[in-house]
């Protein structure tokens, strides 16, 4: 792309207003900016899609597709307890006792696209924040280290906008535009192992459903 220079002379703008512009669309995934080479129209603008409704893993799915995609674990383990909207999507009864909170972010080709809250029964999962995830995966720590599954998953999808934290992890705005997926698991017994609460760049990801 024209430098900033050339961008700003073009459109009759300050150099200030074309950073800004160029950083916008840099953490919406429309281009890659370099330091010392330059503005690049990203490879990849199409959003990646993923599908609530398949049980495959995310990171899965999107290797298929041939996305170089990861999680890692970004804060150490903690008892911080689950927020209301988590709480508020199961009766009192159900909640689980103490819980574990754990923090991943998602990569996908070196871009970070999403976060993921989740706060794990520690009866159902004793230790689980005593050693690091599987791969940074949950699920497989959960299944391969733990023994248990969770065949049941209800997930509520609405819109939000990033705040501070959230944006400094994404490389995104405060405000941008946000996918919050607000998920609860269930062990085969009908109890709660579960609940999650994760965040993807709107424009980076869009989601399929079959009705």
């Amino acid at each position: 792309m024209p430098t900033e220079n050339e961008l700003a002379s073009s459109y009759g703008v300050s150099r200030i207003t074309v950073r800004q512009a160029l950083a916008d669309l840099a953490a919406q995934g429309f281009v890659d900016r370099r330091q010392g080479t330059g503005t690049f129209v990203a490879q990849r603008a199409i959003p990646i899609q993923h599908d609530l409704q398949l049980t495959t893993h995310w990171r899965a799915r999107f290797a298929e597709a041939g996305f170089d995609a990861r999680s890692e674990e970004i804060e150490p383990a903690s008892d911080d307890p689950a927020p209301h909207v988590l709480l508020r999507e199961v009766e009192e009864a159900e909640r689980p006792g103490r819980t574990v909170h754990l923090r991943r972010l998602h990569v996908v080709d070196g871009r970070a696209i999403g976060i993921t809250d989740s706060w794990v029964s520690a009866d159902h999962a004793p230790g689980i924040g005593n050693q690091p995830l599987i791969n940074g995966s949950l699920s497989q720590t959960l299944s391969e280290v733990c023994g248990i599954d969770a065949p049941k998953t209800e997930s509520f999808l609405e819109v939000g906008l990033a705040c501070v934290g959230e944006a400094l992890l994404l490389n995104t705005y405060v405000d941008a535009p946000l996918f919050v997926v607000l998920s609860v698991s269930r062990t085969t017994d009908n109890q709660i192992l579960e609940m999650s609460r994760a965040v993807w760049i709107s424009a980076q990801v869009r989601f399929h459903f079959l009705s």
